[in-house]
């Protein structure tokens, strides 16, 4: 039963919302980008890209689709896409989901359909939002620095709309980095970009076609680790005896800022001071934690790590050795929280959990995260939904202390492409959990234990001596 209702919900998660069903022929151009302005923020390791459009109908019919392109290599970095209209203040439906790739002057593109909950007539005009981050183009540059030596990162990029439709008017702005300049290509040695204070602007570009290639180089300073988790493995584990939900996080992380160019010497390190002050090295993690946590720990491969402090809801850890660019370090931590806070009852029987989808460190992109949720042996799952795009969904049963027929319900959710933005997303699971089934397990132990007493109380009035 649980399998057939996790299918239901697969389907249910993966389904083109909006914008899945897209063929392989290219859409027809019925829009015109009136107005183009693109806003890249560089002050986290992952870029935050902002568009501002006004575009506009030239078709002959209303049109309720506007076809928005990403680059192949952006789309599959790609992280928490979102559109909106201004001038209704309504969000709009729109996810990366597609499924084609399109071959467009020698690159491979990604379309992606933004609805509208209404048609624009022909001739008409609207304002159209749109904000995603990803993790792609970016790289330290040099790759190698000393130590003590300010970090330079080398961001990659599109510098024309990268549009189906044709743009009359375009504005590029990078913000967010400290001394923004443009690096001159082989291809174009003109460098065309003007700082206005601390802001790399381009244009306004005039008249530009449809999938004009042009890219851009970008440098600037940033003394700070480019923190990016390989993968995270979060357990979540229900008790409606003990009231409590147990956290358990295993993660990957390295640091992708530049590398050191000579080896490491700790006394260098200590010498140095270089722990008290900025740099591309990663010296501790700051674990955004449910309010009211309790029962920390903090291990790795080791084993135990007793340099963790816990300020409010914030757990700091430091590892055993600073983490610099291209190091690798691997650790597991743990909480426990009252289970009344992420749980809601939704009729007889029937409970809603409400788990935050990410408590890890901040500026922080996330490759792949598997979150697993353990529910008590016997519960049914009614239903399961996030407010992120899910990868895939796993449903299993694991058995655990005094599991005596199936094991606990465990449910497995995959996300891909996640950054620390996410911690504000949830991830809902309804289930149903009867009386009969919370009592059965206390029930089936003291019937054990009853028959085991009973058992040896039997032997010892067992007379097993030999008379000679």
């Amino acid at each position: 039963m649980i399998f057939f209702q996790l299918i239901a919900t697969v389907i249910l998660l993966l389904s083109p919302l909006s914008c899945g069903l897209l063929s392989s022929a290219t859409p027809k151009a019925n829009w015109e980008n009136v107005e183009f302005k693109r806003i890249v923020n560089v002050l986290k390791s992952y870029p935050h890209e902002s568009l501002e459009l006004v575009i506009k109908n030239i078709g002959s019919t209303p049109e309720s689709h506007y076809y928005f392109t990403l680059p192949e290599k952006v789309f599959k970095k790609a992280s928490i896409f979102s559109a909106s209209l201004p001038d209704h203040n309504i969000y709009v439906d729109s996810s990366p989901d597609a499924e084609s790739t399109v071959r467009e002057d020698s690159e491979d593109i990604r379309y992606i359909l933004v609805q509208f909950p209404f048609e624009v007539a022909p001739d008409q005009e609207i304002r159209l939002n749109i904000n995603f981050m990803h993790n792609a183009g970016l790289k330290p540059y040099p790759e190698h620095i000393q130590l003590g030596t300010p970090q330079n990162l080398l961001l990659n990029t599109n510098k024309l709309p990268h549009s189906l439709y044709r743009t009359l008017k375009y504005n590029l702005e990078f913000v967010g980095g400290q001394g923004l300049s443009e690096v001159p290509t082989f291809q174009d040695s003109s460098s065309d970009g003007q700082l206005d204070g601390e802001v790399l602007k381009f244009g306004p570009i005039l008249n530009i076609e449809p999938f004009t290639q042009s890219n851009v180089s970008v440098t600037y300073v940033r003394e700070a680790p480019s923190v990016r988790v390989i993968n995270l493995n979060r357990n979540i584990w229900i008790s409606h005896w003990a009231n409590t939900i147990q956290f358990d996080e295993y993660y990957e992380v390295t640091n992708d800022a530049a590398k050191l160019k000579d080896g490491f010497s700790r006394a260098e390190f200590m010498k140095g001071q270089y722990a008290l002050k900025p740099g591309s090295y990663l010296i501790g993690f700051e674990m955004m934690l449910p309010e009211e946590s309790t029962d920390h720990y903090y291990t790795d491969l080791v084993g135990m790590v007793s340099t963790y402090k816990i300020i409010s809801n914030h757990m700091f850890l430091k590892p055993r050795y600073p983490l610099f660019g291209g190091w690798f370090y691997n650790f597991t931590i743990g909480w426990t929280n009252e289970l009344s806070q992420f749980l809601h009852t939704d009729g007889a029987e029937q409970y809603i959990a409400s788990i935050p989808i990410l408590n890890g460190p901040l500026d922080t992109f996330y490759d792949h995260a598997n979150i697993s949720i353990y529910l008590p042996e016997g519960a049914e799952i009614l239903d399961l939904k996030s407010t992120l795009p899910i990868s895939n969904v796993n449903g299993s049963t694991e058995h655990s202390f005094f599991d005596l027929s199936s094991g606990h319900v465990k449910v497995t959710v995959e996300i891909n492409n996640l950054v620390d933005n996410a911690q504000k997303a949830q991830l809902f699971i309804k289930y149903k959990y009867s009386k009969y089934m919370m009592y059965r397990k206390p029930i089936n132990i003291a019937a054990y234990i009853f028959v085991a007493l009973m058992s040896f109380f039997f032997l010892k009035q067992i007379n097993f001596r030999i008379d000679p």
